[in-house]
């Protein structure tokens, strides 16, 4: 598969999960008075667990074990996360933004950092160029 049609792809599962996660910011704001990095928060945690599953058979068309992709998966999560909360607590927090404009600035810089470890760490069949590493091991 190209890396354009991955990366459509790659947009078309993160428009899902990015609809997942701003939904749940909402509702968790609006609803429960949750702080916006908190519940910005709980909705990317809650939107990476149905990402994984979609991004490896759809986008990436991978059949790397799950034992050794989640682990990965959750490692690229993680930084994403941080990436995800420090940009809208920077934003909402100290700068003053309201927390939307802040999340959509945080998910835009998510989004690269997302499909690029994915794609080259994360869903790469050991042994293929992406997967650079591993062979040199």
């Amino acid at each position: 598969m190209t890396l354009h049609m991955q990366f459509g792809r790659f947009l078309l599962v993160g428009g899902f999960a990015t609809l997942l996660h701003y939904a749940i910011l909402i509702v968790l704001v609006r609803v429960s008075a949750v702080d916006a990095v908190a519940a910005s928060t709980i909705g990317f945690s809650v939107s990476a667990v149905a990402n994984y599953a979609v991004n490896r058979r759809f986008t990436f068309g991978s059949e790397v074990a799950h034992s050794r992709a989640f682990p990965r998966f959750v490692t690229v999560a993680l930084g994403g996360l941080a990436i995800n909360a420090a940009a809208v607590w920077l934003m909402a927090t100290i700068a003053g933004f309201h927390y939307m404009f802040a999340q959509v600035v945080a998910t835009m810089t998510t989004l690269a950092w997302n499909f690029s470890c994915n794609r080259i760490w994360t869903f790469a069949m050991p042994g293929t160029v992406r997967d650079s590493k591993e062979t040199s091991r």
